[in-house]
């Protein structure tokens, strides 16, 4: 299993939340406050409906991106299960999803920063990218386990770092978030 079904499940459930609720701000503050704002002629009724439906459109925008994101992590997640040895390339997947690498690498880079993956990595060698898939049959002897140290370089300052595989921490030189479950670089 490389999807992390629990919060997987409870970010769908969030984001549906904020659907509902942006759909119904819409409809209440964007038709009935402007309804009211416009028979009143009110400019303080006309701001309150302009700042609501504000709020509602933006509640529906996120809820959208965050449950199209929670979605492709069980795309992924189904792609990395079928996937007969322990690597899953970007050209791999540009295959199986028809789309390109360019939006393939944002979206696994969001899906792994969200921690939505488990038991698998996000790896760059030089400019190809790759998906390390952990407790396949056919794996590798030096593949990471989850409670084993890697080396990951902190994107702010450059320095290396050892935190165990899977887990987030902060950089020791300049306190940055890092992750070792997105990038490790060879």
């Amino acid at each position: 299993m490389y999807t992390n079904k629990t919060r997987v499940g409870a970010a769908s459930i969030k984001y549906m939340i904020m659907i509902i609720a942006g759909v119904i701000g819409l409809l209440f503050f964007g038709v009935g406050g402007y309804a009211v704002a416009f028979q009143d002629g009110s400019v303080s009724y006309m701001i309150f409906a302009h700042s609501f439906t504000a709020v509602s459109v933006l509640l529906l925008i996120f809820g959208i991106r965050g449950k199209r994101i929670a979605r492709l992590a069980g795309v992924y997640g189904r792609i990395f299960e079928e996937s007969p040895d322990d690597l899953v390339t970007l050209q791999e997947l540009q295959v199986r999803t028809g789309r390109p690498g360019v939006k393939l690498l944002p979206e696994l880079r969001k899906i792994a920063d969200k921690g939505y993956f488990v038991n698998c990595s996000l790896e760059t060698q030089g400019t190809q990218m790759a998906v390390r898939l952990a407790g396949k049959p056919g794996m590798a002897a030096d593949t990471v386990r989850r409670e084993e140290p890697v080396e990951v370089v902190c994107e702010s300052c450059g320095a290396k770092n050892l935190i165990p595989f899977g887990t987030r921490g902060k950089c020791e030189y300049c306190g940055s978030q890092i992750q070792a479950f997105v990038i490790r670089r060879r």
